[in-house]
């Protein structure tokens, strides 16, 4: 309905002193529910949609920046009204469905050209309580009956959405899920364990727990190391910035043109779009250079943000973290952490509410350190770390490496002394949170020797061809041959494959055996620090364990008993 019927029915029900009343079940205290309760399939939600920014240069001007690159706040938008047109087709029209949070947003595969994008999703979470979890993803769009590849895929999300009476505004129940196959299995327990995930994050909330005695010992270091100075202390090759001076605030206010499909509330993929912008802007003023996202954390829409408020946007940069140099530069690189906390303001009543908190993570190129100051400031510090901590718990672990080994691992890494070893498979290896590829000499030249290889096999493969082509157009031309020309014919055919297979052999024979084996993926990892750490414990471990085995086997090592007279 467009925006001024909207209103005007809105004033007319209110000077007819009509209300917006609970309905019966609501007004006798009953649950409130969608209709139909019955159990759905997960495909019964799955909905996609192609965005042919590469075949409609006008549409991709809504989703260009200014480097030619695909701005991603308009893809969060697109995915937030994915998130809820997939979840009405789960629990049908007669319930008002919200955003309630964004559970993670990450960056797969960036995006290198531009092309047309298929967005997809599906409801894999339900259990027949008001939230349900919606999983989309960004891909490019494959070809006509072909699916998407898993190099293909940009970005994926997950959001959590809740239905509401549209009446009271209450929670409502919706459909649980049925769960067919063992990857719709997989699936539903990752939502549930995202749902407990979650509800432990608040549990753990600083508003109901004090920082532990870790997190005590951090905020006492970094205040010990200021000393009391106003500026943060010198450190080498490192620039530290003062928390309160990374702050960026912007206001708007909220127009009908941004409204979502209730008429008079905010679309929450535009809040999306405005926080995500401005955490940009926050983050590449901090870093002074231009960031990269990598994801957002878990955040929350806490209330709903009403047409004609005031929305106020503030940002701050709320935690940095070392990330891993690249081997052929030796280039440093920081994470950074930006918090967006969002309030509205009622213009008329002069009255506010925080609407949300939303956390972006973006990788910048030098060395930088954000330093609290206010007990305030260590709190947003604090909470920040335990976001951080949250996600490289969701990395894979060395017990993933153990399954992946028992599942059917296709590689081993190795140290460089042969000390440590373990079993992977491919997705850990193109998993950027758990190693990264080193670039080696030896290898870029073996893929160089390969590929000459290849040319110089394929040269004698078509010369083959040539001279067998020639042949049998002569016989198409009609060339008598008798009985003994026949014989000659295919004893030289013989003698030619012959020829071609041992140029072939010895081509191959000329190759290491690093030529033959090189493939497109890299042949040595940097495991990235956590995981490094992981196995150093491990090794030391099984070091103590075992000295301790050898002094249990040796009776020296034990008290003897006293052969003389202690009276």
């Amino acid at each position: 309905m467009p925006y001024i019927e909207a209103l005007t029915k809105s004033r007319e029900e209110k000077g007819a002193g009509l209300t917006t009343g609970a309905s019966d079940k609501a007004r006798t205290g009953g649950p409130v529910q969608a209709s139909n309760m019955t159990p759905k399939r997960m495909k019964d939600s799955y909905y996609r949609s192609i965005l042919p920014l590469g075949k409609d240069p006008w549409l991709l001007d809504e989703y260009v920046n200014a480097t030619g690159q695909i701005r991603l706040g308009s893809l969060l938008m697109d995915l937030d009204a994915l998130a809820g047109v997939v979840s009405y087709r789960h629990a049908g029209d007669d319930v008002a469905l919200v955003t309630a949070a964004v559970d993670r947003i990450t960056i797969e595969n960036p995006l290198k050209e531009i092309c047309d994008l298929e967005l997809s999703g599906q409801v894999t979470y339900s259990t027949g309580r008001s939230s349900m979890e919606v999983s989309l993803q960004v891909a490019k769009a494959p070809a006509e009956g072909e699916v998407v590849r898993t190099e293909d895929i940009l970005i994926t999300c997950a959001f959590t959405m809740v239905a509401l009476d549209p009446k009271t505004k209450k929670p409502a129940s919706v459909a649980p899920l049925l769960v067919e196959t063992a990857e719709e299995r997989r699936l539903f327990e990752k939502g549930e364990h995202n749902y407990n995930a979650k509800k432990d994050l608040r549990q753990r909330s600083l508003k109901t727990q004090t920082p532990n005695d870790e997190e005590s010992d951090l905020i006492h270091a970094m205040w010990t190391k200021r000393a009391g100075r106003e500026i943060p202390p010198e450190l080498s090759g490192v620039s530290a910035t003062n928390m309160k001076d990374t702050r960026l605030s912007a206001a708007q206010i909220m127009q009908p043109y941004d409204r979502n499909r209730h008429n008079f509330m905010i679309f929450g993929g535009y809040l999306l779009k405005q926080t995500f912008e401005l955490a940009y802007c926050c983050a590449a003023s901090f870093s002074r250079s231009r960031p990269t996202f990598l994801c957002l954390e878990p955040s929350t829409f806490d209330n709903p943000v009403p047409v004609g408020c005031v929305s106020y946007l503030n940002a701050v940069v709320s935690y940095t973290q070392d990330s891993p140099s690249t081997a052929s530069t030796g280039q440093k690189f920081t994470r950074v952490q930006v918090r967006v906390d969002t309030t509205a303001r009622n213009i008329d009543h002069g009255t506010s509410n925080p609407t949300g908190t939303f956390n972006y993570t973006f990788l910048v190129e030098g060395q930088h350190e954000v330093w609290p100051q206010t007990y305030d400031e260590f709190m947003i510090w604090v909470e920040a770390r335990r976001n951080v901590e949250n996600m490289n718990a969701s990395l894979p672990s060395p017990d993933n490496v153990a399954i992946a080994y028992k599942e059917g691992a296709t590689d081993v890494l190795v140290t460089p002394d042969s000390k440590d070893f373990f079993y992977v498979c491919l997705i850990h290896l193109k998993d950027k949170g758990f190693c990264s590829p080193l670039i080696d000499e030896e290898e870029v030249a073996a893929k160089k020797r390969k590929e000459e290889m290849d040319r110089e096999i394929e040269k004698v493969k078509k010369q083959y061809e040539e001279k067998q082509r020639r042949k049998r157009d002569k016989e198409k031309d009609g060339e008598k041959t008798d009985d003994k020309k026949k014989a000659d014919d295919e004893e030289e055919s013989k003698k030619a494959e012959k020829e071609r297979d041992d140029k072939i052999k010895s081509i191959q024979n000329a190759a290491s055996p690093l030529d033959a084996s090189t493939d497109d993926m890299p042949r040595i990892y940097s495991l990235h620090k956590n995981f490094y750490q992981m196995r150093v414990d491990r090794l030391k471990a099984i070091e103590k364990s075992k000295r301790d085995r050898q002094r249990l086997q040796n009776p020296s090592t034990f008290p003897s008993v006293p052969k003389t007279d202690l009276s």
